[in-house]
């Protein structure tokens, strides 16, 4: 037995098997992510303006409320790693108000570079920017 938790050794070197096997799931979910976030990105870099472009997953913890962007109550829940946005974008071309940017950038807590002083067409240009291109 282990003095420290009355568990068998065994089951405790099982238990720290287990947790290094999570951890590496959760390193694999993450390139998934990390991957398909590049493929996503090639694919609205080269797409023509008129189409929906393809929408990131999220791939950083936490939501956030950013200078320049509404603030709002949290999301309930916070989106999970590897989702995407409740959010239909037509078109690259489509006018995205001040509350849908603020619901995205709270979504994949990202600013895109977004501060207090940018106007809502440079907000539009940065949002879009940021799903073609890496930062």
């Amino acid at each position: 037995m282990d003095d420290n938790n009355n568990k068998p050794g065994w089951a405790t070197n099982l238990f720290n098997q287990l947790q290094r096997l999570e951890q590496k799931i959760d390193n694999m979910s993450l390139v998934l992510v990390i991957t398909t976030n590049r493929q996503n990105r090639s694919f609205n870099s080269t797409s023509p303006r008129n189409v929906p472009p393809s929408l990131l997953l999220k791939d950083t913890e936490g939501c956030g409320n950013f200078p320049g962007l509404r603030h709002a109550p949290t999301l309930n829940p916070i989106a999970e790693i590897g989702s995407t946005p409740n959010i239909e974008i037509n078109s690259f071309n489509d006018n995205l108000t001040n509350n849908q940017l603020s619901y995205l950038s709270r979504f994949y807590n990202n600013n895109f570079g977004i501060d207090a002083t940018t106007t809502i067409e440079h907000k539009r240009i940065l949002f879009y920017n940021w799903i073609e291109h890496p930062n």
